[in-house]
C-alpha cells in the first residue's frame, strides 16, 4: 500500500509557496548569494518583525504547514491527526541572542527560561500543535541532514500501522552563526557558489527553508510514496563511508520496499552536497546501483537552495513531487564539468514516473525515497 501526498506546504529561498518555487525549479535560479551577515554564500529568508525569543524556524515551519493545512483541507472530528517535524537547530538563534545578552552583562534583567526553552529541538512542534488544535500527536526527530526524510518515513510508518488517519510532515531549518561557523571550522563551506558533482564545486553552501507535506494512505495526490530504505553506516561524525555502500543499502531497501526495479528509477535528487567526500562517495554509489552503462537523470537541487540541512529531505522530496506531478525534471545549476560522465541532463522526451530522493546525513544516518507520481499505476 502507498501512502499519498495531498498538500505541499514550500518556503525556501527560492519562493513563498508551491508556484514561485515551480518557476525557479525550471528555470534553474540559484537563491545562493553572499549576504553581509556571513562570510560564505548562503541562501536565507528575510522575515520581519520576529519577537525576540520567537524561533525563525518556528516562523518558517507554520508559514509551511498552513500552506499544506489549507490544500489537504479538514479533516473530520473522529480522525487521528499527526505532526512529525525534522530539524536540527529549532530555537537555537533564540538561545544565541540570549548568549550575546548574558556576556554583555544583561543576564540580572534576563528571563533565562524564556530564552533558553525555544533551544529545546521539540519546542517547534509544541508551538505548531498548539495552532492546530486539541488531540494532535506530536513528534520531533533530529538526525542531522537527514532529520525531516526521516519525519517522512515516521510518518509513513504511523499510517500503516493504523495509528494515525493523517500526518502533516514537516522540516525546517533557519540558519545560526553557530551553524555557519561550525561548517566552516570543518572546511566544508564554498567560498562561491557551489555545484555539486561538478568539477569546479569546492564545498557546501547552507541554506534556509521550510517544507509541509500532508499525507494519508492511499494513491493520487502529488505523488505516491511508495518505499523507504535506511541505513547506518557508523563510519565517521560527518564524513561518508567513502565507496558508497551504505547509500547503496539505503536505496536497495527502498526499492524492495516498494517492489520496484532500479531500472524503473528516472531521476534522482541527490543528496549531493558540493563536497568532494559526499561527491565522489555518491557518484561510486550510483555506478555501484545503477551500474556504468546509463544512469537516470540525477541532478542537485542544492546548487539552487543552498543545503537546507534539517529541512533538505522534505524540500527535495517536495521538488520531486512537484516535477512529478507538473512533468518536468527539478533541475539543478548546470553541471558544465561533471566529475562523471553518467551525471547528465534530461533527454528529449524522457518522462518522470518514478523518482528517489536522496537524503544522507552526519554520523551515517541515511535515508532514500522512493515516490511515483500520483497518477502512475
Amino acid at each position: 500500500m502507498s501512502i499519498s501526498i495531498k498538500g505541499i506546504g514550500l518556503v525556501t529561498a527560492l519562493g513563498d509557496g508551491k508556484e514561485e518555487n515551480t518557476s525557479a525549479l525550471k528555470l534553474g535560479e540559484s537563491a545562493i548569494e553572499k549576504n553581509a551577515g556571513y562570510e560564505f554564500p548562503v541562501a536565507l529568508i528575510p522575515i520581519d518583525n520576529l519577537a525576540e525569543t520567537e524561533p525563525k524556524a518556528a516562523r518558517l515551519m507554520g508559514m509551511a504547514l498552513k500552506q499544506a493545512m489549507e490544500e489537504a483541507g479538514p479533516w473530520e472530528r473522529d480522525e487521528r491527526v499527526g505532526i512529525i517535524v525534522g530539524t536540527t537547530t529549532a530555537g537555537m538563534d533564540v538561545a544565541e541572542r540570549y548568549i550575546k545578552k548574558y556576556v554583555s552583562g544583561q543576564h540580572e534583567h534576563l528571563n533565562h527560561a524564556r530564552f533558553l526553552t525555544p533551544y529545546l529541538l521539540g519546542y517547534c512542534t509544541h508551538l505548531l500543535s498548539k495552532e492546530m488544535g486539541d488531540n494532535i500527536s506530536v513528534m520531533t526527530v533530529s538526525t542531522a541532514c537527514s532529520s525531516s526524510a526521516n519525519a517522512i518515513s515516521l510518518a509513513m510508518d504511523a499510517l500503516m500501522a493504523d495509528d494515525l488517519d493523517l500526518v502533516f510532515a514537516v522540516g525546517a531549518e533557519a540558519l545560526t552563526e553557530l551553524t555557519v561557523n561550525g561548517f566552516a571550522s570543518l572546511q566544508l563551506l564554498s567560498g562561491q557558489r557551489s555545484v555539486p558533482f561538478s568539477k569546479s564545486a569546492k564545498g557546501i553552501n547552507l541554506g534556509e527553508a521550510a517544507a509541509a507535506i500532508a499525507l494519508r494512505k492511499g494513491r493520487g495526490g502529488y505523488g505516491n510514496i511508495l518505499g523507504v530504505g535506511h541505513s547506518s553506516d557508523a563510519y565517521h561524525l560527518t564524513a561518508p563511508l567513502p565507496d558508497g555502500k551504505e547509500f547503496v543499502a539505503a536505496m536497495a531497501k527502498a526499492c524492495e520496499e516498494a517492489g520496484v526495479r532500479k531500472s524503473d528509477i528516472d531521476y534522482v535528487n541527490a543528496h549531493g552536497t558540493g563536497t568532494a567526500l559526499n561527491d565522489s562517495a555518491e557518484t561510486r554509489a550510483f555506478k555501484t546501483f545503477f551500474g556504468e552503462d546509463r544512469w537516470p537523470v540525477i541532478t542537485s537541487t542544492k546548487s539552487l537552495t543552498g543545503h537546507c540541512l534539517g529541512a533538505a529531505g522534505l524540500v527535495e522530496l517536495s521538488f520531486t513531487a512537484l516535477g512529478l506531478h507538473h512533468r518536468f525534471f527539478p533541475m539543478g545549476a548546470p553541471v558544465s564539468e561533471p566529475i562523471d560522465p553518467l551525471v547528465r541532463e534530461p533527454g528529449n522526451g524522457e518522462v518522470m514516473r518514478i523518482a528517489l530522493s536522496n537524503s544522507f546525513g552526519f554520523g551515517g544516518n541515511n535515508t532514500s525515497i522512493l515516490i511515483s507520481s500520483g497518477d502512475y499505476e
